[in-house]
């Protein structure tokens, strides 16, 4: 016996029918899943501010502007904020916080839930500038040539030399980008010196005065050949004219500034004559460094110095290996009109290395000419991430934009088209769409539960074997999309989901292949990790 019916599920039994008599056989028909209701005529939009992977943004203001239109709110004390109800559109965004910089772009709602984070640089801090004079003594003789030294606090107790110059004719000098607080100024000439202390406002600009008196002398000095390995004679050495060499107090880095910088003469010597004692464990550090034979060479030593000590320090470089080998691209912002095609001048173009996003801003910014064309120059090699392009333009109130992804291999040169559209999904892209179920507990022969929030993964072939190429969140009804997809080909999208509910982790996956301009409706069955 067969039962059936248009959005059920058939149900079949044997029977055995008695001579006599007669017997009873119920079926228990079970519906389908009903079609997805069509999305919602209003976008949700969540998301993280957050200035590192690991480091949230509590309290900052995230504005979104369209038209006539004003949306605020700000992100709580993990950084999440969150938009309800939105008007399904393009939008001008502004994300500030207090001690960071404040960043503005565009983005698309699309219907139902949205994820958008945004990425916060800190600020860098407000430099000031300080200059001033020395005096000889307490005349009002100017000291024209004198050695000054910029020393700020370092670990607890001790001071930093962070820069150094020298006195014009008029005895003035100038320190520009001084970051804010407590620091020395130490000057120097012959055997007199002197210092003063001084307290600079985030960006503020002092004057200070410096006199210098008899008894101050510094007769340090580091001298040395810069050198490299002889190759038919790995015991002895050849000396290198015309080396940089960097002079730094203390380890080399955004923070510490070369303190001097010289060149080694044709026989490879160079001196630093005039050094202050290093303190404690302080130690000066020199960097040597010189294009040769297609590379870069380097060499760096580090050495204590005391009162009025001559060290003897050689340098030997070896070869870093070649630079990138850079490569370019460069081509046309078209688009489709009535009439035919046309170049579009003018258009803002991106250039991104990965999939654009809040967590990936653009690695360089131009526009296209008054032909059409774009360029961006001197790109390393795309390695296993391609670079996207990106070109936008309004006309009128509605935006034109389009992308295209492309590798670059080392010293290649890629000519690179890039078509804009009307807002909308452009021709032959295509959208993967669907629900995430998962079996009612209480009831497991009877209508399946919707999953919200469940994390949802697009991946292009095995998943055990590529990284997803999209990320989204299964909105309030379970429902998830996958917008601007290019057909499939051989291999398939394959859409993993996953949650932990009530401490019981479920997963499920899902694949199918896509074709041009098409919808693929994929629900995915989550189940529990036993399954």
């Amino acid at each position: 016996m067969l039962a059936f019916k248009p959005g059920y599920g058939p149900e079949d039994a044997e029977v055995a029918v008695p001579p006599i008599g007669f017997i009873v056989q119920d079926f228990v028909l079970h519906g389908y899943p009903p079609p997805p209701p069509p999305p919602p005529a209003y976008a949700i939009l969540t998301g993280l501010v957050h200035s590192g992977p690991v480091d949230p943004i509590g309290g900052a203001l995230v504005e979104l502007i369209r038209g006539d239109l004003y949306f605020s709110t700000e992100s709580n004390d993990e950084g999440f904020y969150r938009f309800d109800e939105l008007p399904i559109g393009e939008y001008v965004f502004e994300v500030s916080a207090e001690g960071y910089e404040a960043i503005r772009g565009e983005l698309r709602l699309l219907p139902g839930h949205n994820i958008r984070n945004f990425f916060l640089p800190p600020e860098p801090p407000l430099f000031g500038f300080i200059e001033g004079t020395v005096f000889w003594g307490e005349s009002e003789e100017s000291v024209p040539g004198a050695l000054v030294e910029l020393w700020v606090p370092g670990a607890p107790g001790d001071m930093h030399k962070i820069r150094e110059t020298e006195t014009n004719q008029h005895g003035r000098f100038g320190f520009p980008e001084v970051p804010p607080g407590w620091g020395v100024i130490k000057a120097f000439k012959e055997d007199a010196g002197g210092d003063i202390e001084y307290f600079l406002e985030p960006g503020d600009a002092i004057e200070v005065t410096v006199r210098i008196f008899p008894g101050h002398e510094w007769n340090g000095k580091i001298i040395g050949r810069t050198r490299i390995v002889d190759p038919e004679n790995p015991d002895r050495y050849i000396n290198i004219p015309c080396v940089e060499v960097v002079l730094f107090y203390g380890p080399p880095d955004e923070g510490n500034p070369p303190m001097r910088v010289t060149h080694s003469n044709e026989n490879g010597i160079y001196v630093f004559e005039g050094l202050p004692p290093t303190e404690d464990e302080m130690q000066y550090v020199l960097v040597a460094h010189k294009f040769m034979e297609g590379m870069m060479w380097e060499g760096v030593e580090d050495t204590p110095l005391g009162e009025d000590q001559v060290v003897e320090l050689h340098i030997t470089l070896h070869p870093q290996g070649p630079p990138p080998e850079f490569g370019s691209v460069h081509g046309v912002v078209w688009r489709m009109i009535e009439d035919g095609e046309e170049h579009v001048p003018g258009a803002l173009v991106l250039l991104f290395h990965g999939e654009p996003g809040g967590n990936n801003p653009p690695v360089r910014e131009g526009h296209s000419n008054e032909d059409g064309w774009y360029g961006f120059p001197e790109l390393p090699p795309s390695g296993d991430m391609p670079y996207v392009v990106v070109a936008k333009k309004d006309y009128g109130e509605v935006q034109w934009e389009g992308a295209k992804p492309f590798h670059l291999g080392p010293g290649e040169e890629m000519e690179v088209h890039v078509q804009i559209f009307p807002p909308g999904p452009p021709p032959g892209r295509s959208t993967i769409g669907g629900r995430i179920f998962r079996q009612n507990p209480e009831n497991p022969a009877g209508p399946p539960l919707c999953v919200p929030g469940a994390t949802v993964e697009l991946y292009r072939g095995d998943p055990d074997e590529n990284e997803p190429i999209r990320t989204a969140e299964s909105n309030e009804q379970g429902l998830y999309h996958f917008f601007d997809l290019p057909p499939s080909g051989d291999v398939p999208y394959v859409v993993v989901a996953h949650k932990w509910i009530q401490e019981v982790y479920y997963y499920g996956l899902e694949d199918t292949y896509l074709g041009d301009n098409e919808f693929k409706e994929l629900h995915v069955w989550i189940w529990p990790n036993e399954y």
